[in-house]
């Protein structure tokens, strides 16, 4: 089954799935390159750029895309970074306060390892940042300077959802 095309900001994407993540990444002040390049049987959906670091993103139309997760393993490694696999939207935790935004796929010891992947917002500044946990080990991706590993300041209330619905508004389809 094939995805919508839908154009947004200039941009042809293959699926409305994949404009609508475009457009929350702009929602959460996140820059990215739609199909940055190829690699050996995978084009990656997008790059996404923080000051420090940068990210690949696949998108995929499951509710929980850790199932989707495996395809990417070999491709991850070859990359030399990690891999965010989002679904069908973020998804909020009510029991614990975060949303969680998809499966992240990282290198450990040589092999690849699939772990939880949310998002979280900064009481300073705002910016939104990407954490992962799994295995023991938390990762943080982010261009936030107030960030404090030791003791992170926090917070799960940044109008994530809010930014999600504008995202689907500013994709949604209308016949030309």
């Amino acid at each position: 089954m094939s995805g919508i095309a839908t154009v947004y900001r200039k941009t042809r994407f293959r699926s409305r799935l994949e404009a609508t993540w475009a457009a929350f990444f702009d929602q959460i002040g996140w820059s990215w390159i739609y199909e940055p390049y190829d690699l050996p049987g995978w084009i990656p959906d997008f790059l996404v750029k923080f000051d420090r670091r940068s990210i690949l993103v696949e998108v995929k139309p499951a509710e929980n895309p850790a199932d989707a997760a495996n395809f990417v393993e070999s491709a991850m490694i070859k990359a030399k970074r990690g891999v965010l696999i989002v679904g069908l939207s973020p998804v909020m935790h009510e029991n614990e306060r975060h949303y969680e935004i998809g499966a992240f796929v990282r290198k450990e010891s040589g092999r690849a390892r699939i772990v939880d992947a949310y998002l979280v917002s900064c009481s300073d500044c705002w910016k939104t940042s990407l954490r992962h946990e799994g295995g023991g080990v938390t990762g943080e991706i982010s261009d936030c300077v107030c960030f404090d590993p030791v003791a992170p300041n926090i917070s799960t209330d940044g109008g994530l959802e809010d930014r999600w619905a504008h995202a689907k508004n500013a994709t949604q389809w209308f016949p030309s």
